[in-house]
């Protein structure tokens, strides 16, 4: 597995500085190697940010990361799941060989953690529940990603019929209505119905029981129109979940939901009134937001619902998150991508690579 180099060199803005000196001091600390809260996030960061700073140093701690991450894979007593364990560790490969950050054959740096994973859904899989963390949708997530990038046919008959298992059981859970459907209190980025919308789009995509998909989804269609958000958050997220699937099936009664929800969404009332001071990580606050938003603007090709880079970074800046009180304090020590550091930062480079010199004003 070789690191690929870059040419870019970008000048940071003082608040990147400042959580990369947090991560400096934290990091080493954090012996988790998983995706949401460990070294792989941590390290899928410092790779972004060595490309956008050609900074050797950054590089070296992202291969550094890497590496720890790697060997602890090895460890025959390391979850499975997407959240801390092995599926999050693959998937956060897969996204780096994919983005051409690392240079590597999937289907050979990952055969060992590949069998791993398999021999533990394949005894589990009636058991498992909907959810991201532990459960069918963080799996999903990871033989996704992995039947887009294998070249082997062996791993992508696996993988097929994997995804295609993981769909019926999915179906069965549906029609069962064991899985969560209704709005959460807060926003989340871990809310089952719009992460499953968005799945069942890419393995229509991939090709994958396009025909249970189908069956999935007119089943989903009635719990899905009848629901509307009261939280604008939760709006913004239901109708990625929603655009993700009419690109792949443009049905008129999902259109004209999804044209309901875009109407009435507020960005300003997400920022100013829904998002405390506090709620900046990903996981449950604005950073979390503002990815959704990119990607909402990515799948319509319209800016209509993309956050202002401007309020983002007030919101972000202005957080009581950065105090020096002891609590503060010891939030900051978090390096994870979905409750620290490292996802606050990779959502401040993602606006720094789209205006390059504006962050800092």
């Amino acid at each position: 597995m070789k690191t690929q180099q870059t040419e870019s060199s970008t000048q940071l803005p003082s608040k990147l500085i400042a959580i990369n000196r947090l991560l400096a001091e934290y990091a080493p600390s954090n012996e988790a190697p998983g995706l949401f809260q460990g070294k792989m996030g941590l390290g899928i960061y410092y790779f972004m940010l060595a490309r956008e700073t050609n900074d050797p140093a950054h590089q070296t701690m992202a291969e550094k990361c890497i590496g720890e991450v790697y060997e602890a894979a090895g460890n025959i007593s390391i979850a499975a799941d997407f959240e801390n364990g092995l599926a999050g560790i693959a998937w956060g490969l897969c996204h780096l060989i994919k983005n051409d950050f690392v240079a590597a054959d999937p289907d050979e740096i990952l055969e060992d953690v590949d069998d791993r994973i398999y021999r533990y859904w394949n005894a589990n899989k009636e058991t498992l529940p909907v959810d991201i963390r532990q459960g069918l949708l963080g799996y999903w997530v990871y033989y996704t990603c992995r039947l887009e990038l294998s070249h082997d046919p062996v791993n992508h008959y696996i993988h097929t019929r994997v995804v295609s298992e993981i769909i019926n059981r999915i179906g069965q859970l549906v029609e069962e209505e064991n899985f969560q459907q209704r709005e959460p209190d807060l926003f989340t980025l871990f809310w089952d119905l719009p992460l499953l919308l968005i799945l069942l789009a890419k393995s229509k995509q991939l090709q994958v029981s396009s025909h249970k998909i189908d069956r999935i989804l007119d089943y989903l269609t009635p719990i899905i129109t009848s629901l509307y958000p009261r939280l604008h958050s939760n709006r913004v997220f239901l109708l990625l979940g929603l655009e993700s699937m009419i690109k792949q099936l443009p049905l008129t009664v999902l259109q004209d939901h999804a044209d309901l929800l875009r109407k009435s969404i507020s960005l300003t009332r997400i920022i100013e009134e829904e998002c405390k001071s506090l709620n900046i990580l990903a996981q449950d606050g604005i950073t979390g937001l503002a990815f959704i938003s990119r990607k909402l603007s990515a799948a319509t090709g319209t800016s209509e619902l993309l956050f202002a880079r401007e309020a983002l970074i007030r919101k972000i800046s202005k957080s009581v998150y950065w105090l020096e009180e002891s609590h503060y304090q010891e939030m900051k020590k978090n390096t994870g991508w979905a409750t620290g550091l490292s996802g606050i930062g990779m959502l401040l480079l993602e606006i720094l690579k789209d205006s390059p010199g504006e962050m800092e004003k």
